[in-house]
């Protein structure tokens, strides 16, 4: 898609006015609103700042959430959830024969 960054007078006179004098946008044309860098850049600032402050509202775990979390994500357990369900589908799999 070629971006066009002007609208030369031309084109501009084989547009079509709708009854309040706006442009109607020909089909072969798509237009979008780019926001400015100096906007993109401010709503970033704001984002980032939100985000921060709900970072850190987050409170500490606990040990035992540690320990809870640390068994869950453990390659050991997720290996062993994996096999789990490796047997299931193989058992499903076999009902299907």
């Amino acid at each position: 898609m070629k971006e066009v960054k002007y609208i030369d007078s031309n084109d501009l006179q084989n547009f079509q006015i709708d009854g309040s004098g706006n442009y109607i946008i020909p089909k072969k044309f798509k237009m979008f609103i780019v926001n400015d860098p100096e906007t993109i850049i401010a709503e970033r600032i704001v984002e980032i700042n939100l985000e921060i402050e709900q970072l850190e509202k987050i409170e500490e775990p606990s040990n035992q959430e540690l320990v809870e979390i640390g068994k869950a994500l453990h390659p050991y357990y997720i290996d062993m959830i994996r096999l789990e369900n490796l047997k299931n589908e193989l058992k499903k799999l076999k009902k299907l024969k």
